[in-house]
């Protein structure tokens, strides 16, 4: 287990530093306003616990409750963090800290929120942990291009979630045929993530991710050997 004294450049969870608790995103949404909360910190399956410095990012509502928001173009002083002595704190306002709603009980589902900083609260300090887990990054592989001799730029994990986000979820009709396959890729990976915790047979699975390549191979084949 390795803690870092800064945001670092890959995925990384926040977690309390006085319990295994991890920031979580409520029911693992992906749209704005998502509640953001503590919870068990897991190691596998875990992509609602996951963070990383671009998109999306946390945001701060008008009663200083914390939540997911898409990143915002400009100043967005709302949206910049920085992290010193145990302390998150908007860049702009040090004296504000993120802090645990009834913090001392440490309860799974309890919110975030901004609040002045106290020395004597200890549901205000958090450890930043990259993520280093092996089957989490094994599950972060179903996100990335397998090797390739096609020049051509696959979408980060990042824009593959919000390809899903924009389709799935907020269903928008404008949409690239990129978005379309990114999407199709990200719903692929939470599927078999469902499968694997609902332990289906590994022949169930090892047909689901053949299923998945040959849809992948049938639309690069289409889109790049035309």
């Amino acid at each position: 287990m390795t803690f870092v004294e800064n945001f670092p450049e890959g995925f990384f969870f926040i977690r309390c530093k006085e319990a295994p608790m991890a920031m979580d995103v409520h029911g693992g949404g992906m749209t704005n306003d998502a509640t953001i909360i503590i919870w068990q910190q897991k190691m596998t399956d875990s992509i609602n616990q996951l963070i990383i410095c671009r998109y999306p990012v946390l945001d701060i509502k008008g009663d200083k409750a914390i939540i997911q928001y898409a990143r915002k173009a400009g100043l967005a002083t709302n949206q910049r963090w920085s992290y010193l002595d145990g302390y998150i704190f908007p860049t702009a306002a040090p004296h504000l800290v993120l802090d645990i709603r009834n913090g001392d009980d440490y309860k799974e589902s309890s919110h975030l929120f901004l609040n002045t900083k106290n020395p004597n609260n200890a549901s205000q300090q958090w450890v930043i942990e990259p993520f280093e887990d092996h089957r989490s990054n094994q599950d972060l592989e179903l996100l990335r291009p397998p090797p390739s001799k096609k020049h051509f730029e696959f979408p980060s994990p990042e824009q593959l979630c919000d390809y899903y986000r924009l389709i799935y979820l907020e269903k928008q009709k404008q949409v690239t045929d990129q978005a379309l396959a990114g999407a199709a890729a990200f719903k692929a990976k939470l599927l078999i993530s469902h499968y694997r915790s609902s332990a289906v047979s590994q022949q169930q699975l090892v047909d689901i991710v053949r299923g998945a390549e040959q849809a992948a191979a049938s639309y690069f084949s289409r889109e790049y050997e035309q």
